[in-house]
C-alpha cells in the first residue's frame, strides 16, 4: 500500500509506502510492530510530535549482481512512513524503538496510574 505525499511549500510530491503493522496491548502498554523489509537502525526514524507517533524509513536494497536480475519482489525500495495518534495514557518519555531484520518494534508504555488511596476524614 502506498500514498503520494506532497510538500505544500515546495510543490514537491513523492511516493511513500505504508508499512504493515500489528499493535498489541498489555496491562503495561502497547507494542507496535511494523514490517519494513530492508530497514535498519541507520535508515529508520521514530518521532513523537505532540500527540502523533511518526514511523519513517528509507529502504535501498543492494543491486543485483551482473549475473542476475530481479524477477519478482513483494517489497520495494523507497520511503516508508506511517503515523499514529497517541492515546493520552501513553508515557511519551519512555517510548522505545528497536529494529532487527526489517521488523520495527516500538514499545509504548502506559503512564503510571496512581493507586487509589483512602483519605482520612478529620473532624472539624
Amino acid at each position: 500500500m502506498f500514498q503520494t505525499v506532497c510538500q505544500p511549500s515546495s510543490n514537491a510530491c513523492r511516493l511513500v509506502y505504508k508499512p504493515s503493522v500489528k499493535i498489541l496491548e498489555s496491562v503495561d502498554g502497547l507494542e507496535l510492530i511494523a514490517e519494513i523489509p530492508g530497514a535498519d537502525q541507520n535508515s529508520t526514524d521514530v518521532v513523537v510530535e505532540k500527540d502523533t507517533l511518526i514511523v519513517r524509513a528509507r529502504v535501498t536494497a543492494p543491486a543485483p549482481s551482473a549475473e542476475s536480475r530481479v524477477l519478482y519482489a513483494d517489497h520495494r525500495d523507497g520511503d516508508y512512513e506511517r503515523t499514529f495518534q497517541l492515546a493520552p495514557e501513553i508515557d511519551r518519555s519512555r517510548i522505545e524503538a528497536h529494529v532487527k531484520d526489517g521488523v520495527l518494534r516500538v514499545r509504548l508504555p502506559k503512564t503510571q496510574q496512581p493507586l487509589p488511596q483512602k483519605v482520612t476524614v478529620l473532624a472539624g
